[in-house]
């Protein structure tokens, strides 16, 4: 069952803990595997880049004399504050619109099922207690 613990964020003052849920091994695990290979495909983008390193070569490829400055920002709790229900709503459009990418054995409806499954069905366990996910978006 999915297990809860935190890790120190040592880089903010006082070192607060982020807290983990870890889904290894978990009856959900083979569920997510498979919908994160559905999923994949959603995520090719050019606006997607893959680490600092990819970033800078984008910069040097991209370099335009009339904009000679680049501004970096930074994400505050960018996955704590994700609507994961829209997520699904996006992923599901995106579906819509092209369904040649999903294989042709599995529906729109089919992909939207099993999403909500997942986010339906997400709890975990600490001090041998479960907790149950009530909201799906977090804030």
């Amino acid at each position: 069952y999915p297990q809860l613990y935190g890790r120190p964020k040592i880089h903010k003052t006082g070192a607060p803990i982020r807290p983990i849920v870890s889904f290894y091994n978990t009856p959900l695990s083979a569920l997510h595997k498979v919908l994160s290979t559905f999923l994949k495909p959603l995520t090719n983008s050019y606006l997607r880049l893959k680490d600092s390193t990819a970033l800078m070569q984008h910069l040097d490829t991209t370099y335009s004399p009339t904009h000679p400055y680049h501004a970096s920002l930074d994400v505050v709790s960018l996955y704590t504050s994700c609507d994961m229900r829209a997520a699904r709503d996006i992923a599901i459009d995106k579906f819509n619109v092209d369904p040649s990418l999903l294989p042709d054995n599995i529906s729109v409806n089919t992909i939207s099922s099993l999403i909500n499954f997942c986010l339906d069905n997400s709890y975990f366990e600490y001090d041998n207690t479960f907790y149950s996910q009530n909201s799906l978006h977090y804030s």
